[in-house]
This record gives C-alpha cells, sequence and structure tokens, in this order.
C-alpha cells in the first residue's frame, strides 16, 4: 500500500511493526489519522487496524 501527500511518498512496504526495545525514548507525541473521501474498503480497514494498534499502545 502506497499513501502520497503532494506527490511524496508517505508509506513503502514492506511494513512491519517495531517493538519498544528497538528504539530509543521519543517522548510523547500526538498523531493525527485524517480520512479521505473515496478511500475505499481497503483503506478503511487498513485505518481501523492503525486505530486499534494505537488504542493498543495507550492502554
Amino acid at each position: 500500500m502506497h499513501s502520497q501527500c503532494g506527490g511524496a511518498l508517505l508509506i513503502r512496504p514492506p511494513l512491519r511493526r517495531l517493538d519498544g526495545d528497538t528504539l530509543p525514548p521519543l517522548g510523547d507525541y500526538q498523531v493525527a489519522l485524517v480520512r479521505r473521501d473515496g478511500l475505499g474498503g481497503a483503506g478503511e480497514a487498513l485505518a481501523e487496524r492503525v486505530i486499534e494498534a494505537f488504542r493498543d499502545l495507550r492502554g
């Protein structure tokens, strides 16, 4: 799956989940997931999985 914003490639396969001990502590961040019109079923399913993964991280 590729996502583009103004022609710049934002996501490249293969996607992988990083474990908490892979990176040093990064601090606190806010992440926004913006819904786009005409996303389609696959995009909606991916968005739900991303939201679910961030909810799991928050606890």
